[in-house]
């Protein structure tokens, strides 16, 4: 058996991977800018805290 032969089915499977992969990680990407912004508009815990009960209690309904 040929080493290529061996491998082919791990080769095929993980080019089927590799667009939800970059899809997954371009999801990634955007969250962590997004958390990047939200970070550096903090200013201090005490305005994170209450953002984060705002947060949950506009969520909550």
């Amino acid at each position: 058996m040929d080493l290529s032969e061996a491998y082919a089915p791990l080769v095929t499977a993980v080019g089927r991977m590799k667009d939800p992969l970059q899809e997954l990680m371009e999801t990634h990407d955007g969250f962590v800018l997004q958390n990047l912004s939200m970070i550096n508009s903090v200013k201090t815990v005490r305005d994170v805290r209450k953002s984060i009960q705002h947060g949950l209690l506009t969520y909550r309904g």
